[in-house]
């Protein structure tokens, strides 16, 4: 667990830089508490914040090695699943340490294959590389970008961090929200483009994509994509193959690598199927954590988007696998005190209450875990989201998670933006992601609708419940694994056609049956539900109480950005209002803690607007 961060010029000399690259490492202690490294030359600085423990100075990130007698310096954040394969093909060529740790494998592979060793690589990562005879700096990211990678490029030089709070750290730059920025968090949030990263003039590296920076300026590259095709195979073959790929990738992932490491379970399949699994696999009695809402059960009323509670389902695994389990509960102040937390951990208002509550439950288990297993994905690779299956969500020619476009019209002041801006910006971003969905030829009209769905899901959806799910841990001394969104699975059930994957005409019905005979049948063929929310009426009545001492607050920057006119009428009608306002868990009082959320975040990085 790592927070990186760099800066490099291909000309002019950086020594006094070195204030900065300590501002910038400094402000991702969050990432990694335990290590802190500086590395300098002429034309290049580097930092990082650590919390791998390592007794040789020089393993410690950034390292560095020499190759012809040229120096190479690699900032690594991420693990690799496959370090064993890669190593064993490494020693061939190099006389490499057995302890040899992933940024020295990732180093090596670099100067054993260049760019082509992300597509050896099978892991969450992002990393630069820096060459100290061409003064080249290298930088890429994971294929779904679960790592985060952001830079700018400023004053002739390329200035790169893990977070956006790294970047802003260094004093060469400004706290800047436009016109664009404003669409991504109040248009599209919590989702983000792939590639923006709000603030003006700041970026990501896209997920499978890298970059090289040299004198010539700056370019990228991608390196690893879907494809689709036709599938071959009956309905036998396609679960032998899924099974495989699937207990591949849990197996690859529940793996200690010297961490200590737990397991989320919710009760849902996808959780519970990995614990099932891991305490087979591991043979040893597993810690598993579920989260509990104090005093829900009073209010808990079942909906279509949460058919029933969790208790009883994560009661019947937690017995079936003999797991340690522990309930952490949490109340409505609590959920309500961390929304800030979470924003401060992912640099951007997020999914408002369901990220407080997955901080108060990453906060509890990184006291005594510094790894964590999550189910998080299936639904989106497998097709569990009400909208594979609802028409009305099939259908419809917008962001099928965030269907109510007037309440975001209506959400921004006409001082700030026009409704028509606003709509427009999603349309444009929504057609964009249509028109990069990879199609087969032979596809019927209602396939290829199919892969325009799943290719939103995985691209926007996955990619934002992913990094909520890696910010929110790493703040928390918590690197979470995610083996339902490993590459090879993902790529093999991508051309997976529907009437298997919705086998028995069930969401996930082939990913159900791949744990046929490992899950008591109660909670194999549940039906879907999404993680656990309050129903505790508190919860709506305190939010909507801090937003209206917001727009009291005549020092608040939310004033002209917000239309707060209509915010204040929305709380006086019907709780009930509308449609959710983003996927299943956030309907309107997720959108109150959202400002909330966005109140702070302009006050928190003092950001100044450009519109």
């Amino acid at each position: 667990m790592s927070g990186i961060a760099g800066i490099v010029s291909s000309n002019r000399c950086l020594d006094f830089e070195l204030g900065n690259i300590n501002l910038m490492t400094d402000a991702m202690r969050s990432r990694g508490r335990n290590a802190f490294k500086i590395k300098n030359s002429k034309f290049a600085v580097f930092g990082c914040a650590s919390s791998v423990f390592c007794d040789d100075e020089e393993k410690q990130i950034p390292c560095s090695l020499k190759n012809d007698g040229v120096e190479y310096v690699i900032c690594f954040d991420g693990l690799i699943y496959n370090s064993s394969e890669i190593r064993h093909e490494i020693e061939k060529r190099y006389n490499c340490s057995e302890k040899m740790g992933d940024p020295e494998l990732v180093l090596r592979s670099f100067l054993r294959w260049g760019a082509g060793c992300l597509t050896r690589l099978n892991g969450i990562f992002a990393f630069s590389i820096w060459n100290s005879k061409t003064n080249e700096l290298f930088l890429a990211r994971d294929r779904f970008g679960i790592k985060p990678l952001y830079f700018t490029v400023k004053n002739g030089c390329i200035i790169f961090a893990s977070q956006i709070k790294g970047i802003l750290a260094n004093k060469n730059v400004d706290a800047v929200i436009d016109k664009t920025g404003l669409c991504e968090v109040l248009g599209l949030g919590p989702a983000q483009t792939q590639g923006c990263g709000t603030f003006k003039g700041i970026n990501e590296i896209k997920p499978a994509h890298f970059a090289l920076y040299n004198k010539t300026g700056l370019t990228t590259h991608r390196y690893w994509q879907l494809e689709s095709k036709a599938f071959s195979g009956d309905f036998d073959e396609c679960l032998e193959t899924t099974r495989k790929l699937t207990f591949d990738a849990i197996g690859s992932q529940i793996e200690d690598k010297g961490r200590n490491v737990a397991f989320f379970l919710s009760g849902g399949v996808d959780s519970s199927a990995i614990v099932a699994l891991a305490s087979r696999t591991l043979g040893k009695k597993l810690d598993t954590f579920s989260l509990k809402y104090n005093r829900n059960d009073e209010y808990f009323t079942p909906t279509e988007y949460q058919p029933a509670s969790d208790d009883y389902f994560i009661d019947l695994v937690r017995e079936d696998c003999n797991t340690n389990h522990h309930v952490i509960t949490v109340d409505t102040y609590d959920l309500v005190e961390h929304l800030t937390d979470a924003v401060d951990a992912r640099d951007l208002p997020g999914m408002a209450d369901v990220d407080s509550s997955l901080y108060f439950l990453c906060k509890e288990m990184g006291k005594d875990f510094s790894g964590a297993v999550s189910g998080e994905c299936a639904d989106e690779v497998f097709g569990g989201y009400p909208w594979f299956h609802r028409k009305e969500d099939f259908d419809t020619k917008v962001f099928p998670w965030a269907k109510n476009i007037d309440l975001r019209r209506n959400l921004v002041s006409p001082d700030a933006l026009s409704p028509d801006e606003i709509e427009e910006y999603i349309y444009r971003k929504y057609n964009e992601s249509i028109k990069e969905t990879p199609i087969c030829f032979s596809d019927t009209p209602e396939e290829k609708r199919r892969r325009e769905i799943a290719h939103l899901n995985l691209n926007w959806f996955m990619y934002t419940l992913g990094a909520r799910s890696e910010r929110i841990g790493m703040n928390n001394g918590l690197e979470i694994r995610m083996p339902f969104c490993d590459h090879k699975l993902v790529e093999y059930v991508w051309n997976i056609p529907w009437e298997f994957k919705a086998y028995k005409g069930r969401e996930k019905g082939l990913l159900r049956t791949v744990f046929d005979r490992l899950l008591p049948e109660e909670v194999l063929w549940r039906k879907k539900s999404p993680f656990p929310k309050t129903h505790n009426p508190e919860y709506e009545e305190i939010v909507k109480a801090k937003v209206r001492g917001i727009f009291n607050d005549k020092n608040s920057p939310i004033h002209g950005i917000i239309n707060e006119k209509f915010i204040l009428e929305l709380m006086d009608m019907p709780s009930d209002y509308g449609k959710p306002w983003f996927g299943q868990l956030m309907a309107i009082p997720q959108l109150y803690a959202y400002i909330i959320q966005f109140d702070y975040w302009l006050k928190k990085y003092n950001i100044k607007l450009s519109i």
